[in-house]
């Protein structure tokens, strides 16, 4: 299945012991030449919480790809994406694929969780951010830091937000958090002058 990084899928699994509903998961993976598709999926409800009985050889139905939740249909040189818990799967599609095709444009990653058990992909993440493949850098925020945290604590608001980036001109956001946190985030930029042709989100709800 083609797909473009960024772009998300329906699932529904076949397996014994799972339950048979159809739910929409972010692809995690790079398009990839050996085409197999990865997901990354929060235990949250009483569906996701059955998703580890999946065996090898099990049946899905896959329906996809949609969206146009990526950088490839929004061009940009200088691109901010800001991520809240598992709305990092499909930033981690668009980076493994910049990584993948040694895209040198510059990203800023502000990702935002409750707590650093939270911080899902923070190895590779700095593998990244040490390699040459994108230009990235990453910003993580806690809402809930441990005593030991020695990164940046709070929630994340427009002025956090323009103090990561460096002010707002010129720069293209893609945005997939919590709604509450989408909408506000979207209210600010909007308000600071940032046209609706720069802002692009991914809403999920948990």
């Amino acid at each position: 299945m083609d797909h473009a990084p960024g772009q998300f899928q329906f699932l529904r699994p076949h397996g014994r012991g799972i339950i048979a509903e159809e739910h929409p998961f972010s692809i995690a993976s790079s398009p990839a030449p050996d085409g197999q598709i990865r997901v990354t999926v929060k235990e949250s409800g009483d569906f996701t919480s059955t998703i580890g009985r999946v065996e090898s050889g099990d049946l899905a139905t896959v329906h996809g790809p949609f969206g146009r939740f990526s950088h490839v249909f929004h061009p940009s040189n200088d691109l901010v994406f800001i991520a809240g818990g598992i709305g990092i799967t499909p930033f981690m599609s668009m980076l493994r694929y910049m990584r993948d095709r040694r895209d040198t444009r510059r990203v800023l990653l502000v990702y935002a969780n409750r707590t650093p058990a939270d911080i899902v992909f923070r190895g590779e993440l700095e593998s990244m951010e040490s390699g040459d493949f994108p230009t990235l850098k990453t910003i993580h925020i806690l809402s809930e830091p441990t005593p030991d945290w020695v990164g940046h604590a709070g929630r994340l608001d427009l002025s956090s937000l323009e103090g990561f980036c460096g002010g707002f001109s010129g720069k293209t956001f893609f945005l997939c958090c919590p709604p509450t946190m989408t909408a506000g985030l979207i209210r600010g930029l909007r308000k600071a002058g940032v046209g609706l042709g720069r802002i692009h989100t991914d809403y999920f709800g948990l």
